[in-house]
């Protein structure tokens, strides 16, 4: 994921599984699965998963990064 640029489900399907024989039959759940952790990881330090339906998703920067924090 980037800042300002979407990723859609199909770019993070091909990320996560490059082997279309591979990818589970419950990718979906498992993708929104990992876009919540990642999400509650990054709340900590003030970055946001923004969803734009039927685009995909992006990050969102915060306002003001904690040096201390990052460190």
């Amino acid at each position: 994921l980037m800042c300002h640029r979407y990723a859609s489900h199909e770019i993070l399907l091909d990320v996560l599984w490059p082997d279309p024989d591979a990818t589970p039959d419950t990718w979906r759940w498992c993708m929104t699965k990992h876009v919540s952790d990642l999400r509650a990881a990054l709340r900590q330090f003030g970055w946001e998963i923004a969803n734009e339906q039927r685009v995909g998703w992006t990050l969102v920067a915060p306002k003001q990064i904690d040096v201390k924090l990052a460190a």
